[in-house]
């Protein structure tokens, strides 16, 4: 699997406080407000998910366990995992469970994820270190730091940077913009995707530009996630172009991205996902469909 496609797997299914700046100036206050979903069609959405939940794929069940969260459905993502991690031996695995739990409302699983970010012959301090900057957890953001200013490996150091940025530090912003435009397409890729939620117009725009000269297919979706979640209506015009990508991971990065950039347009594709021969996009046009019937997490 090549680096680009490995990093989409990390990232997948992130979900985001908001707080960034519109890049457009557009109002946006119209894309606040919830967008109805017709019950039958919620209905099928949860049915994907608990399918979903219940799969032997690994990372769409945990996917799925999150979107089960935001419908409202924590006590069946507990019922379905707590028993799970305790057996689980890989750091990994073991991240996603303890986030899943964590996001549904079980925090004494906690810990667990600094004691992994903290060990240096663990697999899982990504995950980890993506782990906490999906629930919002910094600590006192001693650890976050630590491995930001140490690691060399560059998605670790983005996810710390992002956990980091989401409380405010202005050295993690930074090195975010200073990754922004480094020759490395991993280490620019995920930090657009980060300050796709933090950042602001004048990162809009170096983003616009990469993205008007990037060509391969997987790191375009991540300059186009990163845009439209800025506000730009040229950023949601490509995201709702990869909804349809040949890429399945590309496909289903626009499909979860749909709902955290509030892209309405996306609702009729979205729904025509939800047929998608792949699970996960499936999984994720269904929490995307969620997400828009809700108000804009603030």
């Amino acid at each position: 699997m090549n680096t680009l496609l490995i990093l989409g797997a990390i990232v997948m299914g992130i979900v985001t406080t908001g707080g960034a700046n519109t890049a457009d100036g557009a109002d946006e206050s119209a894309r606040e407000k919830p967008q109805p979903l017709a019950p039958e069609l919620r209905d099928s959405c949860l049915i994907i998910l608990r399918t979903g939940l219940a799969s032997e794929e690994f990372w769409p069940s945990m996917h799925a366990a999150e979107a089960m969260t935001l419908a409202g459905a924590g006590d069946e993502v507990v019922a379905a995992l707590a028993a799970r991690l305790p057996l689980e031996k890989d750091d990994q695995r073991r991240c996603g469970l303890a986030r899943e739990l964590i996001r549904a409302g079980q925090r004494s699983h906690l810990p667990l994820l600094f004691q992994i970010l903290a060990d240096n012959q663990s697999n899982g301090r990504t995950h980890a270190a993506e782990s906490l900057y999906k629930l919002n957890e910094a600590g006192d953001g001693e650890l976050l730091r630590i491995v930001m200013n140490q690691s060399t490996i560059a998605p670790l150091q983005i996810m710390a940077a992002g956990g980091l940025a989401k409380v405010g530090d202005p050295m993690a912003m930074e090195l975010l913009r200073k990754q922004l435009l480094s020759d490395d397409k991993t280490a620019r890729n995920l930090s657009a995707w980060v300050l796709g939620r933090h950042g602001n117009s004048t990162d809009a725009e170096v983003v616009r530009n990469a993205m008007k000269t990037e060509s391969d297919e997987m790191a375009h979706t991540f300059l186009a996630v990163s845009l439209a979640c800025l506000n730009s209506d040229d950023g949601r015009t490509a995201l709702i172009e990869h909804l349809t990508a040949e890429n399945n991971t590309a496909r289903t990065m626009a499909a979860e991205f749909a709902g955290i950039s509030r892209t309405m347009e996306a609702h009729e594709k979205l729904v025509q996902l939800l047929d998608d021969p792949f699970l996960d996009v499936r999984i994720r046009a269904a929490q995307s469909l969620i997400a828009l019937s809700q108000p804009a997490d603030k």
